[in-house]
């Protein structure tokens, strides 16, 4: 009766086991970058924490770790957009248009669009 009662009581557990989701490589390449923008944030955010809490405490701080940690802040406005160029193809192919057509603007051009920016389905 008790090997029964064990018996039953594993199988509903073994039912009830949460399915580990397998992320698909697009899925991974988010989350990848996801955090690196998200570490490169709190990193470049980090001076100025320490200079609010330091300034909170009653600790003042020398003028010149405040102009760079306010310096070392603005650095993640720049890096954001870094991080994606480099880690997204489409993106990088868009930017690189974008600068050719001014480039070509200015000297009477016209540049065709990339295939990849035209058609979704380019590979």
């Amino acid at each position: 009766n008790k090997a029964s009662m064990l018996e039953k009581s594993r199988t509903f557990l073994a039912r009830r086991r949460p399915q580990i989701k397998k992320f698909e490589p697009e899925e991974l390449q988010f989350i990848a970058l996801m955090l690196m923008i998200a570490g490169v944030f709190y990193i470049t955010f980090l001076p100025t924490m320490v200079l609010v809490i330091s300034n909170l405490a009653g600790v003042g701080m020398n003028e010149t770790f405040t102009f760079w940690s306010m310096r070392f802040t603005s650095f993640a406005v720049v890096a954001n957009p870094l991080i994606y160029g480099l880690s997204n193809k489409l993106y990088r192919v868009g930017c690189f248009y974008i600068i050719k057509s001014i480039g070509a603007f200015f000297c009477c051009k016209k540049i065709p669009v990339p295939e990849r920016l035209v058609n979704p389905d380019y590979e």
